[in-house]
């Protein structure tokens, strides 16, 4: 009887612990630019014009999956957001304006199937406004993106092109490309295929970046909305730890 008892223990352990899935975790980095500065006198004191769509939401709620629960944070461009815990059976990803999540959500997208992952954000690239946000969804976790290596993520509508050493790569919009650099001082160059006459055009012939033992560096092209400008696509990158298993 002690035996059937204790196999009956063991084999509810084993069930319980098959459904308690592992939790979620979601990062934001919004990608683009300040509006031009543009200001007015209110009450005697300057206040900068900000155009509607110009600049993303100050602040994101997304329900978390469980009952009544919700995970907001701030957005700032160019500047990861902290890390949002969702539950493990969220059916999708409802972003909303705001600290509330109610209404029409302003963005909505998949579950990645990755217990970490980075969303990418960026405006409308036809119109560039926030008002029609577009998010790339990228594994985050340490086995897919695992410390000595850089992830060039594409976020611009232009090709884009990294060569190291005497290799040459091609990123096509949306996609990504992630290379292995080696412990300090790794020199590489990047740039983007020009839309009208198909050219490469750099933005960086001798990108020099480094990195240290256990970093690995989140890289990302995105448009520039300046019509007439001398890149099409801007460049942004940053090294960080990877996060904790």
């Amino acid at each position: 009887m002690k035996a059937i008892f204790f196999l009956s223990v063991l084999l509810s352990s084993l069930a319980f612990g098959q459904n308690q899935l592992a939790p979620k975790h979601l990062r934001l980095m919004p990608l683009g630019q300040l509006p031009d500065w543009k200001e007015k006198l209110e009450d005697g004191k300057r206040m900068q014009i900000i155009p509607e769509g110009s600049v993303p939401p100050a602040n994101i709620a997304l329900p978390s999956g469980k009952k009544g629960g919700i995970q907001t944070t701030p957005l700032m461009l160019g500047v990861m957001s902290k890390t949002l815990r969702l539950d493990a059976k969220i059916p999708s990803l409802q972003f909303h304006e705001g600290k509330l999540a109610v209404g029409q959500p302003w963005l909505q997208a998949p579950v990645h199937k990755s217990t970490r992952t980075l969303g990418v954000l960026f405006e409308d690239p036809v119109e560039m406004t926030w008002e029609k946000p577009r998010i790339l969804l990228l594994d985050d976790s340490q086995e897919a993106f695992p410390p000595g290596n850089i992830r060039f993520v594409n976020a611009g509508q232009n090709t884009a092109l990294v060569k190291s050493g005497i290799t040459s790569r091609a990123i096509k919009p949306g996609k990504f490309l992630m290379l292995p650099l080696k412990e300090g001082k790794n020199v590489l160059t990047i740039g983007y295929l020009d839309k009208a006459s198909s050219k490469p055009v750099l933005i960086n012939e001798e990108f020099e970046v480094r990195i240290m033992a256990n970093q690995r560096i989140q890289a990302f092209f995105y448009q520039n909305q300046k019509k007439g400008a001398d890149n099409q696509l801007l460049f942004k990158w940053l090294p960080e730890p990877p996060p904790v298993l």
